[in-house]
């Protein structure tokens, strides 16, 4: 566990940005006065409640942590951040980029330099931008609403550093950078690092890809296995004696000592026992699947 600190130097710069196929463009939204003041008061109010950090890894989840602590390595896709962290360098914001864009994000990045801190929220702050007519009550008398709306949160999904990523939500964090079309670009290259390691049966290297378009706990799994030291030394006899103890057949999953993963069942059964996610229940001897995991020491 850790309690990580994060100071504030400067003063805050709103942004926010929205996908372009494969990069992403953003703007900075000029704001002053008490906006201004309660934005950063929420990112300090965001930074001081870290008190109960753990490690990151792509398959486990938050419990009672506060936060998870990554490294800025673990941002798949970096392009989005390199967009953010551009902060007031970006051009200022049209009612055009407010109004009619799908917005990905917004964030307030905080100082400059080594000492620049990115608080990301992942939704849009252009409040009822969905809906086809909006109004207010002023002076006793319902009228239309036609200039954007704007609405902030008191909370950020991760906060960024020089050099670390302090997670506060792990699905925002995940889908903001680790789901995008920039990562999904990169399935390919995991399947071929997993096939260096154990023999893929003929068609399971095309099949796995595939899944690991389709499925996000999918590309999870497969990243913390390729994290984790004991994929390096399995041999497919390792892994045929770890089926048998589960009650999985080789001769389904493993054909001829060579991995299977032709089916949507095999490719989840395959990714569990390679995560070491399947364990039996201590009283009742049940096989069980965990769907994250947390190292207890």
């Amino acid at each position: 566990m850790s309690a990580d600190t994060v100071t504030l130097v400067g003063t805050g710069q709103l942004v926010v940005a929205w996908s372009t196929g494969a990069a992403y463009a953003g703007a900075h939204l000029a704001v002053g006065g008490d906006l201004a003041d309660r934005l950063l008061e929420f990112a300090q109010q965001a930074s001081g409640d870290l008190s109960n950090g753990h490690p990151y890894a792509p398959d486990v989840d938050m419990e009672d942590s506060t936060h998870l602590v990554a490294d800025r390595t673990d941002l798949q896709d970096t392009l989005l951040l390199n967009t953010l962290e551009r902060g007031a360098d970006l051009p200022l914001a049209t009612e055009t980029d407010v109004a009619e864009r799908s917005l990905t994000c917004y964030a307030l990045v905080v100082g400059a330099g080594e000492s620049k801190v990115t608080f990301i929220r992942k939704r849009s702050p252009v409040a009822l931008g969905s809906k086809a007519l909006v109004g207010r009550f002023l002076s006793g008398e319902v009228t239309k609403v036609t200039e954007p709306l704007f609405a902030f949160d008191k909370v950020y999904d991760l906060i960024v550093t020089d050099d670390r990523v302090l997670i506060l939500n792990k699905s925002g964090f995940d889908s903001l950078f680790r789901h995008s079309a920039v990562v999904l670009a990169k399935t390919p290259e995991w399947v071929t690092d997993l096939a260096a390691h154990l023999p893929l049966a003929p068609g399971s290297e095309i099949a796995l890809n595939e899944a690991l378009q389709r499925n996000q706990f999918h590309r999870n799994k497969l990243q913390a296995i390729l994290k984790r030291p004991h994929i390096q030394k399995l041999t497919p006899a390792d892994v045929e004696a770890g089926m048998k103890r589960h009650g999985l057949d080789p001769q389904v999953l493993m054909s001829g000592g060579q991995l299977v993963l032709d089916t949507p069942e095999n490719t989840k059964q395959i990714l569990n026992l390679l995560n070491e996610d399947l364990f039996q229940g201590d009283f009742s001897g049940d096989e069980f699947a965990a769907g994250s995991k947390r190292r207890v020491k």
